[in-house]
């Protein structure tokens, strides 16, 4: 007898609410289904209404009001803007539901740490997504790790190229721009690096010392002739990587309306549509006129408690959105690039040139190298065994990463190292 499907209430229909849990929620390999919908936005709510046969009284104008009313079903997935997740975490917990909570948890740390304490007193499943730990890439590198075979871990290094295109649709003109609103790079994007180096370490952190800058994009870089948006009459556009019409309009393929060509129109996806919202909206913006103000480079010197020194660096260049990780490790090394789903293995013999080396090639279908996928069926299936563990991530584990960002922001902003334990203890924490 088929088990009932998890009942979820989505709060936020945009690109990871709608396009993202949206549709994974709707295979049949994922025994979920959501029941409710809240999002400003009538049109929204309305085409979420339709994908998922919504009843009326079920589609509400804001996160709030969603959660008014007593618990109606099993969980809620928050997909808003990063400065709302802390009162709706707070209040979707102490109404009992599970929560899907999408990363960053909130803007500043003691949200993170208040909404933690708002999991422990429900005893409620809160699960952060923090989507690397699921993909099949980064599972084969923790399975790597806990192998003997290569001794213990000496160093780390973790680029993270977040794609010249995916920098300046999210972070130039998109909204994660300006620290004040959302907050800065490292938190809002490299949360799932913080995460990951986290979850492979297995160690607290003893210090992190963080330096980066807005270098790039600015008013001072803007080519001779350029103007305020690329819908105008602008003379470099044709041969500029950042031209909006170029990315969202893609006159190649006009009907490739993926990410992100779904966020600048959400609902009507016609090529007149994203113009118009091109016209009028952010994402038309010239690139170096936009009101941008977080780092586009930023590196974090972190040390483990366990002796182990990672360095995470952050650059907003690349072709291709990746992740690529090195360790040295006492036998050996380990090489991974996450958009290639490739892992090399070097195992020192003791030869020069005679060392051993083993490639592995590792896929993941669908967003972030399959780890979207991956967590929701982790979080269904947690709550289906009510065994937590089938969870990859924890809250408190959660929790470390995010405060790891803002502690290097805290480094970047004061230009020396801060000592992690002191920085734990101010807020309240051991």
């Amino acid at each position: 007898m088929a088990k009932k499907p998890l009942e979820i209430l989505i709060i936020g229909a945009g690109s990871r609410g709608m396009y993202t849990f949206g549709e994974l929620i709707k295979r049949e390999d994922i025994n979920a289904k959501v029941v409710a919908v809240a999002d400003p936005s009538c049109e929204k709510r309305k085409k979420m209404a339709e994908e998922h046969n919504i009843k009326e009284t079920m589609c509400f104008n804001d996160g709030l009001e969603a959660l008014l009313p007593d618990k109606f079903c099993d969980a809620v997935l928050i997909a808003t803007p990063d400065r709302t997740h802390s009162e709706l975490a707070t209040k979707a917990l102490e109404k009992g539901y599970s929560l899907l909570l999408e990363k960053p948890m909130a803007s500043n740390p003691m949200d993170c740490v208040n909404i933690l304490k708002a999991q422990k007193d429900s005893g409620n499943l809160l699960s952060v997504c923090h989507v690397l730990r699921y993909t099949p890439f980064f599972q084969e590198i923790k399975t790597i790790l806990d192998s003997p075979k290569l001794g213990k871990v000496l160093s780390v290094d973790l680029l993270e190229e977040i794609g010249y295109w995916h920098f300046a649709h999210s972070y130039v003109r998109g909204n994660w721009r300006k620290k004040q609103t959302s907050g800065p790079v490292i938190l809002t994007k490299s949360c799932h690096d913080m995460d990951i180096l986290t979850w492979l370490m297995e160690s607290d952190v003893s210090s992190i010392a963080s330096s980066g800058s807005l270098k790039y994009f600015r008013k001072a870089n803007a080519p001779k002739g350029s103007k305020p948006t690329c819908v105008d009459d602008c003379v470099v556009k044709t041969n500029c990587p950042y031209n909006a019409e170029k990315l969202y309009l893609n006159p190649r393929d006009p009907s490739q309306v993926g990410w992100p060509q779904n966020v600048v129109s959400p609902v009507d996806k016609s090529i007149k549509a994203r113009r118009k919202a091109l016209e009028n909206g952010p994402y038309g913006r010239c690139v170096f006129q936009c009101d941008n103000n977080v780092c586009d480079n930023q590196e974090a010197i972190i040390r483990f408690s366990n002796g182990v020194k990672a360095r995470f660096t952050l650059v907003a260049s690349g072709s291709t959105p990746t992740r690529k990780i090195r360790f040295y490790l006492e036998k050996g090394e380990i090489h991974g690039d996450l958009s290639e789903g490739s892992i090399r293995i070097v195992k020192y013999k003791g030869l020069k040139g005679g060392d051993e080396i083993k490639r592995i090639e590792v896929s993941g279908r669908g967003g972030h190298g399959g780890g979207d996928e991956y967590l929701l069926k982790s979080f269904v299936k947690v709550l289906e065994k009510n065994d937590p563990k089938y969870n990859l991530t924890s809250a408190e584990m959660s929790l470390q990463g995010h405060l790891m960002c803002f502690a290097a922001e805290e480094s970047r902003m004061r230009g020396k190292p801060v000592n992690f334990q002191t920085y734990k203890k101010r807020l309240g924490l051991k």
